[in-house]
């Protein structure tokens, strides 16, 4: 009997060991994955507010820049901004004419006609009209539309039609097909102004 009762102690005693070795290793498991969860989530943070910090710091070192602009913006009026100037819609419309060219050629396109039509009043504006017809790839006519409607004095499009000028085969490349496309664009300028 004390053979059984020696080995059910020693037996005991082992599971004992063996439990302690066990609960001793999951709870340094969980230490340790506290520990890299709380290192880890440290360093995306850290991260984080590094880039926070550059950008405010390069936003810091645009101050001057952004101070200038801002002067500027300050100085010109609303109207030399947004409205066209000359001394008569006919010159605005030769203008306008002039920048067309200069737009349409700077992308790449071919301007072929361009026509002020009939100005307009509206209220305290006079509202200058001009019709560009062009060829030009759809490439072009992006960068076109784009600078028609970026640039100041502000440009509006009342009206554009775009042809094709052959049946597009399968493969070609849309950005190079060419088209016709006509162009009614606007500007303001003040009424009776000669500026």
């Amino acid at each position: 009997m004390t053979n059984i009762f020696e080995q059910d102690l020693l037996e005991n005693s082992l599971f004992r060991r063996i439990m302690a070795v066990g609960l001793l290793s999951i709870v340094l498991g969980v230490i340790l994955w506290v520990y890299l969860a709380f290192y880890f989530s440290s360093s995306e943070r850290l991260d984080y507010l590094e880039n926070i910090h550059a950008r405010y710091t390069k936003a810091i070192g645009s101050e001057g820049a952004l101070r200038q602009r801002l002067e500027e913006l300050q100085g010109a009026s609303v109207e030399s901004v947004a409205l066209l100037s000359g001394e008569s819609d006919a010159l605005v419309g030769a203008q306008l004419q002039k920048r067309m060219k200069q737009i349409v050629g700077n992308a790449g396109g071919s301007l072929e006609t361009t026509q002020m039509l009939p100005s307009a009043q509206e209220q305290a504006l006079e509202k200058i009209t001009v019709r560009a017809s062009m060829t030009v790839t759809t490439n072009n006519l992006q960068k076109i539309l784009y600078v028609i409607e970026t640039q100041s004095p502000y440009l509006f499009i009342e009206e554009i039609d775009i042809k094709a000028l052959s049946k597009r085969r399968s493969g070609d490349n849309d950005q190079t097909e060419k088209l016709k496309v006509t162009i009614d664009f606007f500007g303001y300028r003040k009424a009776g102004a000669s500026s």
